[in-house]
This record gives structure tokens, C-alpha cells and sequence, in this order.
């Protein structure tokens, strides 16, 4: 303190050099302490991890692989599941599916389709033939067949036959494939069509009695048993 104090006892001119050492040394004291602070709050800020894109299951009864536009279904088979009911009628199985990459894969379990078709976009149908109620001994069944469709955006459709002959005989894309053309009977009568309108599902031509096969709609004359069993 008496050092400090001994500052008063120094001549003017010794005052203001003491006095122009100290600004001095504050104002270095200062600066240093400025940049200090400017440095720590510019350090740069981490990068953000990037997040992987959540990853959305396809729908039911659609393979991941058809969520890449390159890779579609090309062609399909029955894998035929054998069953009691083989020699009452057509045998079943489940679809498999090839990809125009080169792998399979098989799309259904119950072992009650038959005849896959699919179209050149991806689409792919087939018919699921109704076993609920199959009786051996009479040789006849009940119930309703349907044709499925598994669109290749993922939805996936149903279509009855004609209501008056459940059990579908054939059917098919048609229209150009934005149609489902179905052939259908009962256990006595002629066979009878029915096309719906693939997208919204409405029926667009119904045939509702026997018509020879000559005068058939060509979309009806294409999957009629009557072809199949013409001679050569």
C-alpha cells in the first residue's frame, strides 16, 4: 500500500507516465479479453448427424421389391399344394411371383389359387377358389370364387364373378389391361361374363344368358371354355 501510495509523492510529469503505462496496460488487458470472447463464440457448431428416412412397410401382399419402379413383376406360377379335393376339381396352389430382376417370391399361403396372370406394368391377378365347403361325397361345393388383384402401386382388389354362377371357369386383363374380363358357371346352365372397370371396380358388360360363341364380345370370346373346346 505505502508503494502504491508512494505514486503521490512523484512529480507531475512522472504521474503521467505512470498514469499513460497503466491505460496502457488496461487497454491490452481489454483487447485480449475481447478476442478471448469473440473466438469462443465462433466456434463452429458440430454437424447435425443426418437421420435415415423412415423406412414404410409395402402393403400386405406386396414384396419390398416393388417399391423400386425398376423392379416389377414379370411373370407368374402355381405351386401346386396338394389337396383332397384334387379330383373333384381344379387344383390349387400358391403364386409365385418372378421379378424382373431375376429373384421369386411366393405372395400367398392358403393354397387355393389358380391362374396368374400379369400384365406388362407390374399388375398381377389370379383366382381364389373357394374349398369352405366342399362336399366329397355329393362331388359339389358352395361358396363363391373371386379374382384378386394386386395392383402394382399396392392396392389390392377383389372381383365376384357373375352373381348367378359363382364358380369362375377363366378370366383375364382386358381393355388393354385397365379391364378384368370373368368367365363363370354354375353346376347346371351356360356360362356367363361379366367385365369390371380394373380402377373403380364398376361392372362394364354383363352377360346374363346363353350367347354362341360366334356372336360373343371379343373381350368374352378370349377366356370362353367354348374356345378350348372347339376342334381344330
Amino acid at each position: 500500500m505505502k508503494r502504491l501510495l508512494g505514486v503521490f509523492d512523484l512529480s507531475k510529469s512522472e504521474q503521467r507516465v505512470v498514469l499513460v503505462v497503466m491505460l496502457a496496460l488496461i487497454a491490452i488487458a481489454f483487447v485480449g479479453y475481447e478476442r478471448r470472447v469473440h473466438h469462443s463464440s465462433v466456434q463452429p457448431t458440430p454437424a447435425t448427424e443426418a437421420k435415415p428416412a423412415a423406412s414404410l412397410e409395402p402393403p400386405v401382399g406386396v414384396s419390398k421389391a416393388v417399391e423400386s419402379s425398376e423392379i416389377k413383376p414379370i411373370g407368374t406360377t402355381v405351386v401346386v399344394v396338394p389337396s383332397e379335393f384334387d379330383n373333384l376339381m381344379i387344383q390349387t396352389g400358391n403364386i409365385q411371383i418372378t421379378f424382373s430382376d431375376g429373384h421369386s417370391e411366393v405372395w400367398t399361403t392358403e393354397g387355393d389359387c389358380a391362374a396368374p396372370r400379369v400384365t406388362s406394368k407390374g399388375d398381377v391377378g389370379w383366382i381364389r377358389v373357394d374349398k369352405s365347403k366342399v362336399d366329397s361325397l355329393a362331388k359339389n361345393r358352395m361358396g363363391e370364387d373371386k379374382v384378386i388383384i394386386q395392383l402394382f402401386d399396392g392396392r389390392r382388389k377383389e372381383f365376384p364373378p357373375h352373381p348367378a354362377a359363382p364358380f369362375i371357369g377363366n378370366w383375364k386383363f382386358a381393355d388393354n389391361n385397365t379391364a378384368v374380363a370373368i368367365q363363370s358357371s354354375g353346376y347346371h346352365g351356360p356360362r356367363f361374363y361379366i367385365k369390371y372397370d380394373l380402377y373403380s371396380g364398376k361392372v362394364v358388360e354383363r352377360i346374363s344368358n346363353y350367347v354362341p360363341l360366334s356372336k360373343l364380345p371379343s373381350w368374352a370370346k378370349e377366356i370362353s371354355d367354348e374356345v378350348r373346346e372347339s376342334p381344330d
